[in-house]
This record gives structure tokens, C-alpha cells and sequence, in this order.
């Protein structure tokens, strides 16, 4: 089980992928209403406030944007990793 900046948390997926070993980590997002209504904290299809936010390895491997990008105070997409 982890948390912390996504990136730390994307190396620790991986690592555990290499690894063989299964993971639970705890994602942040902005979470402006803590419903799953706004939509600021959605990643794919999941609401992390409602669906999370602790993950485990089979449904952080479905998670698209995972690692890859995140979303800013309003709610728009931003990539930080190529």
C-alpha cells in the first residue's frame, strides 16, 4: 500500500508489476465535490472520491491516464509524462 505525487506512485506500479507482487495504492486527485458529480477527479471511467481512492493492481492496469497525466483545478486533462 502507497501514496503519494502520482509519478512516485506510477514507478511503485511498475516496480511491483516486475516484481510479481500485488499493490494497493491510494491516488490523488482534486476531489472538488467528494461525490462523483463534478467530474474533477475522474481517471478513465473511474471517479477516484467514489470508486477510490485506493486501487488495486488489476484496476490501476485498466487505468489509462494512470502515470500518465491528471487533471488540473478545473477539471481539464493535463499530460505530464510523454
Amino acid at each position: 500500500l502507497a501514496c503519494g505525487p502520482e509519478v512516485m506512485l506510477w514507478f511503485t506500479y511498475k516496480a511491483c508489476q516486475e516484481l510479481g507482487v500485488d499493490c494497493q495504492l491510494s491516488l490523488e486527485r482534486y476531489m472538488k465535490c467528494g461525490a462523483g458529480v463534478c467530474g474533477c477527479c475522474v481517471m478513465d471511467d473511474s471517479r477516484v472520491c467514489k470508486d477510490g481512492p485506493v486501487f488495486d493492481s488489476s484496476q490501476l492496469s485498466k487505468l489509462t491516464e494512470f502515470g500518465v497525466s491528471k487533471r488540473d483545478e478545473c477539471g481539464r486533462l493535463v499530460k505530464f509524462r510523454p
